[in-house]
């Protein structure tokens, strides 16, 4: 008799890159705007980062030896702060990491192109000495002259 009705988001007509409908790694999720591939690195960073200040908080507390409505008062309002701390410094680092991992997976490209761009260089070197060599031996085979240059592979060979 009485239906529930589904509340449509404004989400609901997206469509997403995914068969799964997670959306792409580059979707934004929670209220700090991290990445999808950035997610786990900042929740581990910003969960290690608050229980490691927290506990000092709560260390420091316990040292001054107040009272424990004191202690509780001074840990709660340091905490605030320590947790918002954490979460912007997790933020910067999983960002910093994520164009790190970004710039050294570019200058992998480019050093990867740059040895191709060298081995076709030193092919090509190769076969021009082959090919001169070649030349010289059929002017002297044409001419009947003798011909005893040694290939450029063994000349290399013999002064390494």
């Amino acid at each position: 008799m009485w239906e529930r009705r589904k509340r449509r988001t404004s989400t609901d007509n997206l469509e997403t890159d995914r068969e799964d409908g997670c959306g792409s790694k580059n979707d934004r999720e929670s209220i700090w705007s991290v990445e999808r591939g950035t997610k786990n690195l900042y929740f581990a960073l910003f969960i290690v980062q608050s229980i490691v200040g927290i506990g000092l908080v709560v260390w420091r507390a316990i040292l001054q030896n107040k009272s424990p409505l004191e202690s509780t008062v001074t840990v709660w309002q340091e905490s605030a702060t320590i947790i918002a701390t954490s979460a912007g410094t997790a933020i910067i680092i999983a960002e910093v990491w994520k164009y790190t991992m970004v710039l050294a997976r570019s200058l992998e490209e480019r050093l990867k192109r740059t040895r191709e761009k060298r081995r076709e260089e030193g092919r090509a070197e190769e076969r021009a000495k082959w090919e001169a060599w070649n030349n010289r031996r059929m002017a002297a085979e044409k001419d009947n002259r003798p011909f005893d240059e040694p290939p450029p592979s063994v000349e290399q060979q013999e002064t390494l």
